[in-house]
């Protein structure tokens, strides 16, 4: 009979062992160069933070975004915006640090992440008209890069900027145009009753704190924020990833409560099939992930929070270590029905 810890340590195991699957169906640079920043979990969901889901978006424009554009770039901008609005996939035109240049157990600082998404939660994206090539995931890469904050069903475009440009992504002036156009958005992250600083930092010196795993706030007028994007950890890696971790480590902990517990579901049904005694994992279905009895070969799928009236931990596990949009992307991949 497996106890709660038993369990525990069988689902920690197993959510491991399709993390490292998906790692590996994806292609996501991972060499473990650093130990303590080797855990699957850490680069998988690095890679699920910043991957945008191909869903229809409306699109906004900031107060900065510019008003004119010359020919060439208003083709290629109207390319990707018809993509956004129509929710064709636009991760092809993200950098390559999404796949290929980023890992989270890298020895340099300055890889493990985009430090723009991880501090501020501002994306940037390739501004191309070329077609991908046959074969190619990325699209071409290019001098302009459109900076936008992405939404579940929006995209508030910011700015249309050179790539040239010296400190970027650690321009002040894109969350200020944020700030300016949608304070909404910045208000949920505003410090009430912190005073802003008399001196300011300049885009550089958020640069340097950046690469050295130090995030700073952002300070707009006479007010002080935290970046929407959670912050960087002091390994430079993203705070929001490093909180998702807990709160599944906390989950799979519940989980296997719930199933220990001989007046639940799992342990109700199987002892009506004559199973004395179960044997549960989790597992990775076409449908997602589900708690797996082997004795009886019985799935039991998790629900989703995409499901009307779902909000549970479960669902925010099944959708953090496995969203949808991965599944089937396996799936299809697979060849599986």
């Amino acid at each position: 009979m497996q106890s709660e810890t038993e369990l525990t340590s069988t689902f920690k195991s197993d959510i491991e062992e399709i993390v490292k699957g998906f790692i590996d169906d994806y292609g996501l640079k991972y060499d473990e160069e650093v130990s303590n920043l080797s855990e699957p979990l850490l680069r998988w969901l690095d890679f699920v933070s910043r991957y945008i889901p191909s869903v229809p978006r409306q699109v906004f424009f900031s107060k900065k975004f510019p008003k004119t554009l010359t020919p060439d770039v208003e083709i290629a901008f109207k390319y990707l915006k018809h993509m956004i609005e129509t929710g064709v996939d636009i991760n092809p035109y993200q950098s390559k640090g999404l796949i290929l240049d980023n890992d989270t157990s890298e020895e340099k600082r300055q890889k493990r992440t985009d430090l723009l998404w991880a501090d501020w939660g501002i994306h940037h994206l390739h501004l191309t008209s070329t077609p991908i090539r046959a074969g190619e995931y990325f699209s071409a890469r290019s001098n302009l890069l459109l900076f936008c904050v992405i939404g579940g069903d929006f995209a508030c475009l910011i700015d249309i900027r050179d790539h040239g440009k010296s400190n970027l992504f650690s321009d002040q002036e894109l969350i200020k145009a944020v700030a300016d156009t949608w304070p909404e958005i910045m208000e949920r992250y505003r410090l009430k009753g912190v005073l802003a600083p008399e001196t300011h930092l300049n885009s550089s010196e958020v640069a340097t704190l950046r690469k050295g795993g130090v995030s700073s706030f952002v300070t707009i007028g006479n007010q002080v924020y935290m970046g929407p994007g959670m912050g960087i950890t002091a390994a430079s890696t993203s705070s929001r990833v490093s909180m998702a971790i807990v709160r599944i480590r906390k989950y799979v902990i519940e989980l296997a409560k719930i199933v220990a517990d001989p007046t639940s579901q799992f342990k109700t049904e199987s002892a009506a099939s004559g199973i004395e005694y179960p044997d549960y994992c989790i597992a990775l279905t076409p449908r997602g992930l589900a708690v797996y009895e082997k004795h009886e070969s019985k799935a039991f799928l998790l629900p989703r929070l995409t499901n009307p009236g779902i909000r549970s931990f479960v669902a925010e596990l099944h959708d953090l270590v496995a969203p949808e949009w991965a599944v089937k992307y396996v799936v299809a991949k697979s060849g599986q029905a």
